[in-house]
């Protein structure tokens, strides 16, 4: 089910370019968001498996972010990457 997800997310972020041209500079911001956002999940990812805290809420909020941010990612992914081949394909 997850290898299901991960490929429609990233097929659909593919898409979006074919819906969706943005200027360079809104790429650029996206792609400074998802390095953001990559960092923030292994930095959850870290306190959420290795801190000794497991009946808290901020364990509980961690997993809920890392779970929905996961899945923003794979779609931010499937994005840049489609740009990225639709900006190597117009090349001269």
């Amino acid at each position: 089910m997850d290898i299901m997800i991960f490929t429609g997310l990233l097929l659909a972020g593919g898409l979006l370019n074919f819906i969706w041209e943005p200027s360079i500079k809104t790429v650029h911001c996206l792609a400074k968001c998802y390095l953001l956002l990559t960092i923030y999940l292994a930095f959850a990812g870290g306190v959420f498996y290795l801190a000794g805290i497991h009946n808290s809420f901020i364990h509980q909020a961690l997993g809920i972010l890392m779970h929905y941010g996961d899945y923003l990612g794979h779609f931010a992914g499937g994005f840049l990457t489609g740009n990225i081949f639709l900006w190597i394909k117009t090349m001269p």
